[in-house]
């Protein structure tokens, strides 16, 4: 629930993209929740990794009440490839991806509405990210992901403060 009252209280919006596929075959763009369990279920639908979050190659949500499921995958699917799943919003969005914008190819935002890790001169970064994400790893590179993931974040905001100041 503290979750939904931080969203509800902040300024701007979150949009949560993620396919249906039945019973209707449509792009969702969630962007207003009434509890937490719609957040979780929306969150859980865009994070749909075929074969892997599931063993299909979607997943089915079988809602409270309803006579048919909902079959969903990622929102990958729902905006052109260079969106990497990142939907349009109004105004300005900030498009948010754990591995390098560049290095897959998610190139429909400006720089200054980027937040994923640099370009590494490692060759192995992009196998180590993937690994990260189609494989168990230990709490060690799991504090290190969200560590990483933070520091992302925390340059994009300095970014931004220098951004505004010039």
């Amino acid at each position: 629930k503290e979750e939904l009252e931080h969203l509800r209280s902040r300024s701007g919006s979150i949009g949560i993209a993620y396919q249906q596929l039945f019973p209707r075959y449509v792009p969702i763009l969630e962007t207003e929740f009434e509890t937490p369990d719609d957040l979780h279920r929306a969150v859980c639908h865009s994070s749909t990794f075929p074969f892997f979050s599931t063993n299909f190659p979607f997943a089915v949500d079988w809602r409270d009440g309803s006579l048919l499921p909902e079959v969903v995958v990622d929102g990958f699917y729902t905006v052109p490839r260079n969106r990497l799943g990142c939907p349009y919003m109004e105004g300005r969005t900030v498009t948010i991806c754990p591995f390098p914008h560049e290095l897959i190819g998610l190139t429909d935002s400006e720089d200054c509405d980027r937040i994923s890790p640099p370009v590494e001169e490692d060759p192995e970064q992009l196998l180590r990210l993937l690994r990260y994400a189609t494989q168990t790893v230990d709490s060690k590179e799991y504090f290190g992901m969200y560590e990483n993931g933070l520091n992302d974040a925390k340059r994009w905001c300095l970014q931004e403060k220098n951004r505004e100041l010039n």
